[in-house]
């Protein structure tokens, strides 16, 4: 009975890992953000530049608790591991997204993004790279273009 009882505590141990990823990152934006600071030109309505990495902050803390909170609703029932792994391989890759980003720029680093995480979603190679290119293409023009915002790397300057 013991042997089962530790056998339930790794499998949940590892399901969680991936909701606690995901949490961890959330705080991340959320308590970072609030080191961005607003020019003094600014509208008193203009949100400013923090707007965005607190929403996702949150979001990801959202996501992170649901994801936890159906691990732990539903942890007697049977689980299928390649979803937790998934899971995991998906966090992993957002994390590694956030690292590369001031490394590699936002075209590269978001084109190895979105290929690896759409190929882990089982989507097939062809299809998500096409994806990824309009992706970057859209936000190169919205940003880039209308918005004349440099996006990081040597392509948006």
């Amino acid at each position: 009975m013991s042997q089962i009882k530790a056998l339930r505590g790794r499998a949940l141990s590892r399901e969680l890992a991936g909701a606690c990823i995901w949490i961890v990152l959330g705080l991340y934006f959320l308590i970072f953000s609030y080191q961005i600071r607003e020019p003094l030109t600014l509208n008193k309505f203009d949100p400013g530049p923090s707007l965005l990495p607190k929403i996702m902050g949150v979001l990801l803390i959202c996501g992170g608790v649901y994801a936890a909170t159906k691990t732990l609703a539903t942890r007697d029932c049977k689980r299928d591991d390649r979803n937790s792994r998934g899971s995991r391989l998906l966090a992993a890759t957002v994390f590694f997204y956030i690292f590369l980003l001031p490394v590699l720029g936002f075209h590269i680093a978001t084109a190895i993004f979105g290929v690896f995480s759409m190929v882990i979603m089982s989507v097939g190679p062809g299809k998500s790279l096409i994806c990824t290119l309009a992706i970057i293409a859209l936000i190169h023009f919205v940003f880039v273009n209308l918005f004349a915002i440099p996006l990081p790397g040597f392509m948006g300057s």
